[in-house]
């Protein structure tokens, strides 16, 4: 019996502080408008702010958010991160239905089913006076095409040439350091 293939998984890497200066000289404002996820505790000074889609769960109308659990879980269980900042690691945001078996129905909600919840391939925080950032892809385990859907995932949401990052986290698929250094040389420029 052939083995199953492996399944595609998370993988997150911290942004550049380069890229995180000029996020940051955007503005909030400019921020809000082009977020895809917004997160905001002013009293706290914290914000998040969150562009793309690096995946997305969702269960039927009927699903219960139990089974948003078992699938976070398991997402999470084959995920792989660089060291991140606390603010910028990678979250899930979404949202759930208040009776998954009730009998009201609205048209308009629907499609999300009975509970939807997306990560974002970019999410910036801001805590304070720190900015941090992560950037997180959906890879397969081969990496065919990281560099291009990194620089896509970037590029989308700040409307900018792409940006180059170290988009292969340690284990996967791991540049050699001149590359690298090369790329963010690159993007500097």
């Amino acid at each position: 019996m052939p083995d199953a293939a492996p399944r595609p998984r998370l993988v997150s890497v911290p942004l550049p502080r380069e890229l995180l200066a000029r996020i940051e000289s955007m503005g909030a404002e400019e921020l809000r408008s082009r977020a895809s996820v917004l997160w905001e505790l002013p009293a706290g000074g914290t914000a998040l702010f969150g562009f793309g889609n690096a995946l997305t769960l969702h269960g039927g109308r009927t699903s219960p958010l139990a089974d948003a659990a078992t699938r976070l879980r398991s997402v999470m269980a084959q995920s792989l991160a660089l060291p991140l900042a606390p603010q910028a690691r990678p979250r899930f945001f979404g949202g759930a239905r208040f009776s998954p078996s009730g009998t009201v129905t609205d048209p308009a909600w629907e499609a999300f089913g009975g509970w939807r919840l997306t990560v974002p391939s970019v999410l910036v925080a801001f805590s304070g006076d720190t900015i941090e950032g992560s950037l997180t892809l959906l890879v397969s385990t081969d990496c065919q095409d990281l560099d291009r859907l990194a620089a896509e995932a970037l590029a989308a949401p700040f409307a900018a040439p792409p940006v180059a990052v170290p988009s292969r986290a340690s284990g996967v698929c791991p540049p050699p350091a001149s590359d690298w250094r090369s790329k963010v040389a690159t993007a500097l420029r």
